[in-house]
């Protein structure tokens, strides 16, 4: 799945250098748009299941901001200690 969503911010990137058709290249530059503005939404959405995550909060929220939901799926909480 993370392997489909980089894909797309490849092709995204490479409709910069190189425009596809007319009208895939409309589409890939509104993703290229959206894209980021949505992940940093499930960014700030999702803070407090991030911080209840396990790992370091900071990979996580990079994470999200590049595999969007995909991430969050994946995201374990943190194990309490009983003493």
């Amino acid at each position: 799945m993370k392997l489909m969503v980089v894909a797309l911010w490849l092709a995204c990137f490479y409709n910069l250098v190189a425009p596809f058709e007319q009208g895939l290249e409309q589409v890939f530059h509104w993703v290229l748009i959206v894209l980021p503005i949505a992940h940093l939404l499930e960014c700030i959405i999702f803070k407090k299941r991030v911080e209840e995550a396990e790992g370091d909060n900071m990979k996580h929220y990079l994470q999200i901001l590049v595999f969007g939901g995909v991430h969050l799926l994946h995201l374990k909480k943190k194990t309490k200690i009983k003493a």
